[in-house]
């Protein structure tokens, strides 16, 4: 009986174990199915939230631009506006634009003078002439385009001026091309003593391939190296009046030739950067008289800037007297 009541109660046990089995399956399944439950209506609030905002941005009206009430403009015949004080500054930035073209466009206009000084020392001489004429067209023609651009640019700055006096400026396009078309006009009727004579560039360019020509002769003035014109009266002659000396590449301080070269910008002489900044001590705020003769001007340190052309210019210089000397030297060996 012992063996027989153990495998009974065997057999009861299981199945109360797979009876307990299934139970827990089914409740895993019932919380299984209550999660999906819970997820659903998450789910479903999201979708929702979807479609609302769908319906939201489809509620946004749409812009007609048949709506729009506004007479369309008439742009052909629609009338000029006047400037505001505010455009002041834009005519302001265009004149300025114009400027720095000025600047950029001349910026080494000097190096024409420099390949006709070339030209002449080392070309043939019989060309001499030929080549002088040539740069010298070159040159005229520099300048006359920064004549035109210096027109646009002060055009621009009479217009700024009248808007800036309280003047109701409205025809600003037929305004500034008539500007410039009468500036122009202006320029062309003057003879080329009026238009070269008093130029600073011209006349540096003159100088330049003087020296490379007659180097041991001082520059005559501009009314002798520029033709009388009909319309050239001797009162201009006499204003203009500037030629006559010969090109000093000495420092006023060293009494040598210029070594590193600046020019005061309050008086235009030049000197050796060492020398003067001996004078100065080095100190950029002191004030002392200009150490060249004759001039009374008060110059400080910072006045005097490096110059560039002018260190070009000694350089040809003493080329020019290095073989004027292996000339001289030649000539005592066949005496």
């Amino acid at each position: 009986m012992a063996p027989s009541r153990r495998r009974t109660h065997s057999r009861r046990q299981a199945s109360e174990d797979i009876e307990e089995g299934a139970t827990q399956v089914v409740a895993r399944e019932d919380v299984d199915d209550e999660e999906e439950e819970d997820e659903k209506p998450a789910r479903s609030r999201k979708v929702a939230k979807k479609e609302k905002g769908v319906k939201a941005v489809k509620a946004i009206p749409s812009v007609d631009e048949d709506d729009d009430d506004d007479e369309p403009i008439d742009v052909e015949n629609f009338a000029n506006q006047p400037l505001q004080e505010n455009d002041g500054l834009k005519l302001k930035g265009l004149s300025n634009d114009w400027s720095q073209m000025i600047t950029s466009v001349m910026g080494n206009v000097s190096t024409i003078g420099d390949v006709g000084a070339a030209l002449i020392e080392h070309g043939d001489k019989k060309d001499a002439e030929r080549y002088k004429k040539e740069v010298d067209t070159i040159m005229k023609d520099f300048i006359a385009i920064e004549s035109t651009m210096g027109f646009h640019a002060l055009t621009l700055d009479e217009i700024r001026q009248k808007l800036a006096q309280g003047e109701t400026v409205v025809d600003i396009v037929s305004r500034y091309n008539a500007g410039v078309t009468q500036k122009e006009a202006a320029h062309k009727k003057k003879t080329s003593r009026q238009k070269y004579a008093k130029d600073d560039t011209y006349r540096e360019f003159r100088q330049t391939v003087w020296e490379a020509e007659m180097p041991d002769t001082a520059m005559p003035p501009m009314t002798e190296l520029i033709p009388k014109e009909d319309g050239d009266d001797s009162e201009d002659d006499d204003e203009i009046e500037i030629g006559g000396v010969t090109q000093d590449y000495k420092c006023p301080l060293t009494l040598c030739i210029i070594e590193d070269p600046v020019t005061s910008r309050k008086c235009n002489h030049h000197f050796s950067q060492a020398a003067i900044r001996d004078l100065f001590g080095g100190r950029t705020n002191v004030t002392k008289r200009c150490p060249a003769s004759g001039c009374h001007q008060d110059i400080t340190l910072a006045d005097c800037r490096p110059d560039p052309n002018l260190a070009k210019k000694i350089k040809a210089f003493q080329r020019r007297q290095k073989r004027k000397e292996d000339a001289m030297e030649v000539d005592e060996v066949i005496e």
